[in-house]
């Protein structure tokens, strides 16, 4: 614990010491950490085409393929009921 303390000591002064430096460091890690931000998740959802929908069912897990893929069939044919 005493060496925790020391090495955290030596940091905390240092930096205190150097807050123009921190704030400099602080600020690019948060603009990093936005423009990263928006690129979350983007992976996991292809693009849409312009006008197209993303619709995703949820059933319970114990739904056959079968009933998934006739659920899926009728929401389809709902949603191709709507005019565009």
């Amino acid at each position: 614990m005493r060496r925790l303390k020391a090495a955290y000591a030596t940091v905390l002064d240092k930096v205190v010491h150097h807050s123009g430096w921190t704030m400099l460091a602080s600020l690019a890690i948060t603009v990093l950490a936005l423009v990263l931000a928006f690129f979350c998740g983007t992976d996991f959802m292809p693009k849409l085409d312009k006008g197209a929908f993303l619709i995703q069912t949820v059933l319970p897990p114990q739904a056959s393929l079968a009933e998934v893929d006739r659920i899926n069939h009728k929401v389809e044919d709902v949603l191709r009921e709507f005019p565009v």
